[in-house]
């Protein structure tokens, strides 16, 4: 991939985990996510593998990798498909 390719194809994926911020921040009725944006939100890839975070607080982000492990695990399960495990 060429480099203005990468950057442009780079910073739709950092769009889409900054509008999933923005919407969270617009539609919520917690003072704690309104006034201090104390959430993350994220990008994933097929894998699970996290590719882009939102506007908001990174610290909440390490909790991620684990989320997706579950979340594919339990998908693959309910789904009848198997999970390699990496």
């Amino acid at each position: 991939m060429d480099p203005i390719s990468f950057e442009l194809f780079k910073n739709a994926i950092f769009s889409i985990a900054d509008e999933m911020a923005l919407t969270v921040f617009r539609t919520t009725y917690s003072g704690v996510l309104k006034d201090n944006m104390d959430y993350s939100t994220g990008f994933a890839d097929a894998e699970g593998r996290l590719v882009a975070q939102g506007l908001t607080l990174p610290g909440h982000l390490g909790s991620v990798p684990t989320a997706m492990q579950s979340i594919m695990q339990h998908t693959a399960t309910t789904s009848g498909r198997a999970m390699s495990s990496s």
